[in-house]
């Protein structure tokens, strides 16, 4: 992760919200449509469109606030899809944080390599029919850095 300022990202998508901004609000809509398409083509095991739409997500988010993606941001998600990787995002409120990347099994040491030399580290994830959790490896967390994070986490699961 990175030090940002998702405070004021947020303030900034919630008045642009709360001002009827209309590529805001068609920027939500489409994020929204994403979460329904993407939870059918997971089922159908459809993962090529699962990456169209986890890197169509992601240009909508950015649509959300200034200061949600940066240069640095940028470089390093192009960097992973110039070595392989299919899709990816930035999850939270953005400006830095948790770059979530799908790779094909064939490109992800590339990846991994690749922005573990621009001092990114690789966390494995898997889907489960049990919602999201995170699991920290305690052995290894003197070598994290958490970005401080300010607003309060919703937690959704679907059945």
């Amino acid at each position: 992760g990175s030090s940002r300022e998702s405070t004021s990202i947020l303030k900034h998508q919630r008045k642009s919200t709360q001002d009827r901004d209309e590529s805001v609000l068609k920027a939500l809509h489409n994020i929204k449509q994403v979460a329904i398409d993407v939870q059918s083509c997971l089922e159908r095991g459809d993962l090529d469109e699962f990456a169209r739409l986890l890197d169509y997500s992601w240009q909508e988010k950015r649509r959300l606030a200034p200061g949600l993606s940066t240069g640095f941001i940028d470089e390093l998600y192009t960097l992973a899809l110039e070595k392989g990787a299919a899709a990816g995002k930035i999850t939270g409120a953005g400006g830095g944080g948790f770059m979530m990347l799908y790779c094909r099994e064939e490109a992800q040491d590339a990846v991994t390599v690749a922005l573990e030399e621009r001092g990114l580290k690789r966390m494995n994830f898997h889907f489960d029919q049990q919602g999201a959790t995170v699991v920290l490896n305690v052995a290894n967390f003197n070598n994290l850095w958490v970005a401080p994070y300010a607003e309060p986490e919703a937690q959704f699961q679907t059945q």
